[in-house]
């Protein structure tokens, strides 16, 4: 039943600060059990989770919602020409995209992709949600796996989301990552992308462009940006060697971003040795320019520690031109997800004005 892979997904695979954050709200609304002041095992926040869905279709159809406005772990930018409302309003006529809506007798359309199927898979039917800033088109599929240690089967409803944002040139698939015991090989989250971007041309008339990160990157890990920083990067040296470097606490990498600092530090010492300051910029320069970054990780810096936004940034993606944006730690709104995307558009739009300085 469909109310199963709902509830299985929430008790199963997702992250325990995400259950308890969807208990509270539930709590709320009074669609599940308080929370007992003596704990027993019949009443634990996965117990009453699932209760709450099977007796109560109005959970099911908050989790449906909560899907469209959580944030996810992983999401892929595309530039795109532009959206025409017109096809979507013929979608939505014709049944090929449904509404979101309330009513307790609508649920989203689960649907399966086989992987050793001969016909090519494609999307279908996902579910419209939309809000004053962002178009959402919401794809559920659904895969069955074997709860490692006890073998015991479990359902899990897997979105994949198309944002297209209203006042952004940009659209944006995001998904979240997936157990192994799902998992249909290494391609995976490769062919949902490609899935999701193919049904956006195809029936949208949409004609998406990589959105190019690189050099925007690539002047973050140069510059030194107030609110951003560099929180590690792996850098293919001309050698053909290889490394990776994590900052420390201070948000200072090591090697390249010692040395900057030790040069600040002592910038009196290197000025009356200026053979030796200008052998150290070479090699920082030469070592920067020449190497190819596979992947960044950038740190949104916040007073408060736990509210740091890390996102890893993987270029050519399993040799596709996107780079895939992997959001690290706990990210609990979505509104921090929102804001990386704005900002790396609005760092886009400043550097496409200022060519010469990428």
């Amino acid at each position: 039943m469909y109310k199963d892979y709902v509830a299985q997904t929430v008790t199963n695979s997702y992250p325990k600060y995400i259950r308890e954050i969807i208990a509270k709200k539930l709590e709320e609304k009074g669609i599940i059990i308080s929370e007992p002041e003596q704990k027993e095992e019949s009443t634990t926040i996965e117990t009453r989770l699932s209760k709450s869905m099977e007796e109560h279709k109005e959970a099911v159809k908050f989790i449906e919602e909560w899907e469209f406005i959580r944030p996810y772990k992983l999401a892929v930018l595309f530039n795109h020409s532009g959206f025409n409302r017109e096809n979507l309003e013929k979608l939505i006529a014709n049944g090929a995209i449904i509404s979101y809506v309330k009513d307790i007798d609508v649920f989203d359309i689960l649907q399966s992709i086989d992987p050793d199927s001969v016909a090519l898979p494609k999307f279908e039917t996902p579910t419209l949600y939309e809000d004053d800033v962002k178009i959402c088109l919401k794809f559920n599929l659904k895969y069955k796996g074997y709860l490692p240690g006890t073998g015991t089967q479990t359902k899990l409803k897997y979105p994949v989301l198309v944002v297209i944002h209203k006042d952004l040139p940009v659209l944006e698939v995001r998904f979240d990552r997936i157990n192994t015991y799902y998992n249909n090989g290494k391609t995976f989250y490769q062919d949902k992308i490609k899935l999701a971007t193919t049904w956006v041309e195809v029936n949208l008339g949409m004609n998406l462009q990589n959105f190019n990160l690189q050099p925007i990157l690539e002047y973050v890990d140069k510059s030194k940006l107030p609110d951003l920083t560099v929180s590690a990067k792996r850098m293919n040296l001309k050698n053909g060697g290889m490394v990776t470097l994590e900052s420390s606490k201070d948000y200072v990498l090591p090697l390249l971003g010692e040395i900057k600092e030790l040069m600040k530090e002592h910038e009196d010492e290197f000025q009356k040795n200026p053979v030796i300051k200008q052998l150290l910029i070479d090699f920082i320069t030469n070592t920067e320019e020449t190497s190819d970054l596979p992947w960044i990780s950038l740190c949104w810096k916040n007073k408060v520690k736990t509210r740091e936004i890390v996102v890893k940034f993987q270029h050519n993606y399993y040799k596709e031109e996107y780079t895939l944006l992997q959001y690290t730690g706990v990210l609990k709104e979505l509104e921090r997800m929102d804001n990386v995307t704005k900002y790396l558009i609005q760092l886009k739009d400043e550097l496409d004005k200022q060519p010469d300085i990428i």
